[in-house]
Order: structure tokens, then C-alpha cells, then sequence
């Protein structure tokens, strides 16, 4: 629990930091099963990624937007996004398989920006 709360104020970037919107009343997907399922998949992630789970088309582009990876339900569907930018728009039912997909391949460019870095320092 320290841990997430030294995360929650900035003070530690390691790990899975994982959002969800609280749900509303424009929710129009499975919000409560989704973040569950989808904080499941991602358990155990040791590399830094920001993972934005969110209920609507209204508050929840932005917030996506601004994780490493992020969905934004819609009516029986997810955006998908990947630093900023929509990748994806998947059925509800793809949601948790595409988002894990999007963050292995977030990963993936990360270790091939460390490693570039490592081998060019200047």
C-alpha cells in the first residue's frame, strides 16, 4: 500500500501505475468487471507503465490520452490507446486481450529505446 501511494503522489516511477474513473451514469461498458479483469492481466508487471481503464466516450479519451497505454469505453466497445494516440477500436469482448497486447508492445518500445540509448549515448 506505500508503494502505491509514494506512486499516486510521484515520488516512485516503477511498476504498474493503474487508473480507472469511478463509473457514472454515462458508463457504457462493464466498468467495475474491466478495470477487474484488466488490473488481473496486468499483475505482476515489474517494468514502469501507466494503464488507464475508463467507462466513457466523455471524460475517458482524455485520461487514456495521458497513460502509456489507456481504453475509453464506449457503447459496446474500447478505444484503444498507446502514448496519446488511438490505436485500436476492439469490441467490448477484446478489450482486456487488446490492451494487454498494446501494453506488451508499449514495453517492448521501451526496451528498444533503452537499449538505442545504451548503444548511442550522444
Amino acid at each position: 500500500m506505500g508503494l502505491e501511494i509514494l506512486k499516486a503522489l510521484g515520488l516512485r516511477q516503477q511498476g504498474l501505475t493503474f487508473v480507472s474513473c469511478p463509473g457514472c451514469g454515462r458508463m457504457d461498458v462493464d466498468l467495475v468487471k474491466l478495470a477487474r479483469d484488466v488490473e488481473e492481466r496486468l499483475k505482476g508487471i515489474g517494468k514502469t507503465v501507466h494503464v488507464a481503464v475508463m467507462g466513457c466516450e466523455v471524460n475517458g479519451p482524455g485520461e487514456a490520452r495521458g497513460a502509456d497505454v489507456g481504453v475509453a469505453g464506449g457503447r459496446g466497445i474500447g478505444l484503444i490507446f498507446r502514448q496519446g494516440r488511438v490505436v485500436r477500436k476492439v469490441p467490448e469482448a477484446e478489450i482486456v486481450d487488446a490492451l494487454w497486447e498494446e501494453v506488451q508492445a508499449f514495453l517492448a518500445d521501451q526496451e528498444a529505446l533503452a537499449r538505442q540509448a545504451v548503444q548511442d549515448p550522444d
